[in-house]
């Protein structure tokens, strides 16, 4: 199971720069008026616009793909409960830890009087 993932992993961020780099290379459609059937103005011209929108929609497809199959094999996998029992385990987990502050005692017994409550 360990190899699957590491194997949609690998695939999943060559998905993701390859999707950068083909939505980055689309050029502006006329202020915002494309998908209204406004004009499209292309470097590679018009054909080559519909290859870069058909070539972003099949790497979306396969980028949605990848994501819910890596959460479903990370899921399965147990990916949360051995992050948690890592992070319970570590020497690190005890240092990170919040200390709790003494309870407050009443001034008529002995110990310091909490200077953050105001006196009386």
């Amino acid at each position: 199971m360990q190899i699957l993932e590491t194997i949609f992993i690998i695939f999943f961020i060559i998905v993701s720069i390859l999707l950068i780099l083909i939505v980055l290379l689309q050029s502006n459609r006329s202020a915002g008026m494309g998908m209204f059937g406004g004009g499209s103005q292309s470097v590679f011209g018009s054909s080559s616009a519909d290859v870069l929108t058909k070539m972003t929609a099949i790497l979306a497809g396969i980028f949605l793909f990848l994501a819910i199959s890596l959460a479903y094999i990370r899921s399965a996998s147990g990916g949360i409960q051995d992050i948690q029992k890592e992070l319970n385990q570590s020497p690190a987990s005890t240092e990170n830890q919040v200390s709790t502050p003494p309870a407050p005692t009443p001034e008529g017994q002995s110990g310091t009087a909490n200077p953050a409550l105001p006196a009386p």
